[in-house]
């Protein structure tokens, strides 16, 4: 429903967004740019900014918030995973294989295989 939300225009784009609203509680936005392999383990509760870039393979768990700041929104690179109840605010570049531990708030680049959490 995703792709669906983001490829179709007008009454369908709303339609599928509704739908993703309804039954996962996942806010997407029509211009968010997302490759081949998405994998939402648990879809519920997810946040997609106006203008998030989510690369090949990216994992996103349930209850993650990928937003703005300054009107600047995250880049995810091939490979990121995000654990749970994690935010991502602002021109923040999650690299290569990069991993967001549960219940962090990331306000700062990743490098390529890094992994961060909340201590």
């Amino acid at each position: 429903m995703i792709r669906f939300s983001i490829a179709t225009n007008g009454f369908l784009s709303w339609f599928f967004r509704s739908l993703l609203m309804s039954f996962h509680s996942i806010d997407i936005s029509k211009t968010v740019k997302i490759d081949k392999g998405l994998v939402l383990p648990h879809p519920i509760g997810i946040t997609f900014g106006c203008y998030v870039v989510a690369a090949k393979n990216c994992t996103i768990y349930q209850n993650v918030t990928l937003g703005a700041k300054n009107n600047k929104y995250p880049t995810m690179c091939d490979g990121v995973t995000i654990y749970p109840n994690s935010v991502i605010v602002g021109d923040i570049t999650l690299g290569r294989n990069a991993t967001l531990g549960a219940l962090s708030f990331l306000d700062r680049d990743l490098d390529d295989d890094e992994v961060f959490y909340t201590r």
